[in-house]
């Protein structure tokens, strides 16, 4: 082994690097700068002779090496990935860290929070992803200073009462424990930005929930989730919001009133039907329910100008409104999984849309004013029953990725081998000569063909099954 030598660092954390090396029978390295504020890269940082930031992730230490409480100066103490149960009543000089903001010991195996950790007076970001912590102690409110809490990955049962004293906290990370409920008072954490509760046992929300006016991302999804609280409508800052996975059979009209929401999702919900109030929500950009019992999409859907995502697979969706064509700054569109017929010709007005999901419907027919869609990247309309295309699509000149597959096909565009960008086109094999109309300039590699466009770039034809993986090594980005 190979030891450190930096005659930049003063003698006490000299000698610290050194016992350290002996500890671990390796070179403890110097980071980068750049990765000087983070918790998941081995080494230590240093300014001014003092190291700042040490970091030792996966070292299967079992027990905490005592001589790290004499750097001075050391503001961040990474620890994740070992094997440390318990911090030993003599490392109660711990609280000679004075500096230390962030401390990371995720990914261990503590049962509990060590007490003296709380009179650490600079800490601003504790994390314990992933231990066996089953309660929070009564002390945590000590810590007057401290912003950012993860404990996801423990069985946390309840949040203690106390908790609210913790008034400096913006975010909190219970996300994968086992909350049954949460207190009346989480409703005075005034500073909280975010808070990330998905994948608990929670059924209801308390109505003080309403009072964390700073609140800007909520996560819930993963939770047997009923109701939403009429207070909700207070939440005037909070940005996204996620209900994926809960047991809600409508959208709350306390949602509806959100009027800073940028992000919604309520994916594989029980929800049949979108309230017409929705149309309040003027600065929303994502909209996604997918996965829910919706039958109808209603016509004030175009009132959303800013939406840049509309995610509505898997539905029951028999028709699309013509307001749809109204959402010049939508990029991406998923209605694929649905029952439609027919696509209004008003979708030629989708002026920004890049990427078109509509596979496996029933579709007969693609409206001429497809071909409008100049900025168009991906369109998949497999699955469904359409015999042509219009000519009109020789005007996607941005068009890299084309889904074609399992349609009953009649007829193919002449010109569509002569889009500039058009990289990859999948489609069964008995109608390839739809597409090449003679052309006999290409190489067969059995499941795809291999041409140029007229950009003089590599053009594949593929058989459906060669989408994920093909022979080529290309991975669908939409899959």
């Amino acid at each position: 082994m190979k030891k450190y030598y930096d005659t930049s660092l003063e003698d006490n954390d000299f000698q610290v690097i050194l016992h350290l090396e002996d500890l671990l029978k390796e070179s403890v390295l110097k980071l980068r700068e750049i990765d000087s504020n983070q918790t998941n890269f081995f080494g230590f940082f240093s300014k001014n002779g003092k190291i700042t930031t040490l970091n030792l992730e996966s070292k299967k230490l079992e027990i905490f090496p005592e001589i790290i409480t004499s750097l001075s100066e050391l503001r961040i103490l990474g620890l994740r990935r070992n094997n440390l149960s318990f911090l030993p009543k003599s490392i109660k000089k711990l609280e000679k860290l004075e500096k230390l903001e962030i401390l990371d010991l995720s990914y261990n195996q503590f049962q509990k929070i060590p007490y003296f950790l709380f009179e650490l007076p600079s800490l601003k970001i504790l994390k314990f992803i992933k231990n066996k912590i089953n309660e929070l102690p009564k002390t945590i409110n000590i810590l007057s200073n401290l912003e950012e809490l993860f404990l996801f990955g423990n069985p946390i049962k309840n949040i203690p009462d106390f908790f609210q004293k913790l008034k400096s906290l913006k975010e909190l990370n219970l996300k994968d424990s086992e909350l049954m409920e949460l207190p009346q008072s989480i409703g005075e954490l005034e500073n909280l930005q975010k808070i990330n509760l998905s994948g608990n046992n929670l059924v209801n929300i308390p109505e003080t929930f309403g009072n964390l006016k700073s609140i800007k991302e909520i996560l819930l999804y993963q939770n047997p989730l009923e109701n939403i609280p009429d207070s909700f409508q207070n939440l005037k800052r909070l940005e996204t919001l996620d209900l994926d996975k809960t047991n809600l059979t409508n959208v709350p009209e306390s949602i509806c009133n959100l009027d800073s929401l940028k992000k919604l999702r309520m994916d594989n919900c029980l929800l049949s039907s979108i309230p017409e109030s929705i149309k309040n929500l003027f600065n929303l950009k994502s909209l996604s329910f997918r996965g829910c019992r919706i039958s109808k999409l209603p016509e004030i859907i175009g009132d959303l100008k800013n939406l840049t995502g509309l995610l509505l697979a898997d539905n029951r969706l028999t028709y699309i409104p013509e307001s749809l064509g109204k959402l010049s700054n939508l990029k991406g569109l998923y209605l694929n999984k649905n029952q439609l017929k027919h696509i209004p010709d008003s979708i030629g007005g989708l002026e920004s849309i890049e990427e078109i999901h509509l596979w496996n419907n029933q579709i007969e027919n693609i409206p001429l004013s497809f071909g409008n869609l100049k900025k168009l990247k991906y369109l998949s309309i497999s699955d469904n029953k359409l015999e042509t295309l219009p000519d009109s699509f020789i005007n996607l000149k941005k068009l890299e990725q084309l889904e074609l597959s399992k349609n009953p096909w009649q007829s193919l565009p002449f010109d569509l081998l002569d889009l500039p960008n058009i990289q990859f086109i999948f489609l069964e094999p008995e109608f390839w000569d739809l597409l090449l109309h003679g052309n006999t300039n290409y190489m067969n590699f059995g499941k795809i063909l291999r041409l140029r466009n007229s950009s003089d770039k590599a053009l594949y034809i593929c058989s459906p099954e060669e989408k994920y993986i093909n022979a080529f090594g290309y991975v669908s980005p939409h899959v």
